[in-house]
């Protein structure tokens, strides 16, 4: 890409939109700033295509996240990046589609248990929320993760793993309030 190959940058673009788009929804409440960013990511790396260097181990990825996470940081509208959780389920960018054979109790269910998950990662510290939105929102390794977040990968798997068992212990417990409440 850095000789301005354009049937390499649209490989690069077709592999890594979605995953950034996804992480850039979760950040940011409108779809279409989402959108916005996303476009800044790749035109970035497009500018920057001879200067970048970049890892052929993990490829574009972390460097891509690392310009993400770096324009929802300065983002003007980062106030409003959490209210994605009213409208998270609807959301084909976290693989939440609704299916027509599921039982409307069980589809409740499901949304139930994901609004929950979704405040419980709201509550994490910041360097765990970090590591499950890239490793999880955004679907890169640990690896690749550490490279965006300029860590050690031990550092950023053990986060990880730390990072899951407090989710899912702070959506369970987030879940049986809900139970005790009705």
């Amino acid at each position: 890409m850095a000789d301005g190959d354009e049937a390499t940058f649209t490989r690069i673009y077709r592999e890594h939109a979605d995953s950034i788009y996804a992480y850039l929804r979760y950040h940011l409440a409108d779809p279409a700033m989402a959108e916005d960013v996303t476009a800044q990511v790749f035109l970035e790396a497009w500018r920057q295509r001879e200067t970048v260097v970049i890892d052929p181990e993990l490829g574009w990825a972390p460097w891509l996240f690392g310009v993400a996470r770096n324009l929802v940081r300065v983002s003007s509208r980062t106030n409003a990046r959490h209210a994605l959780v009213d409208t998270a389920a609807d959301s084909p960018a976290w693989g939440v589609v609704p299916d027509p054979a599921v039982s409307h109790a069980e589809s409740d269910e499901r949304h139930r248990v994901l609004e929950a998950a979704l405040t419980a990662t709201r509550q994490l510290p910041d360097a765990d929320r970090e590591v499950i939105e890239l490793c999880v929102i955004g679907s890169l390794t640990p690896k690749q993760a550490a490279a965006a977040l300029g860590q050690p990968a031990p550092t950023v798997r053990s986060r990880l793993t730390r990072a899951r068992r407090r989710l899912r212990a702070l959506t369970a417990q987030i879940l049986l309030s809900e139970e005790v409440l009705t």
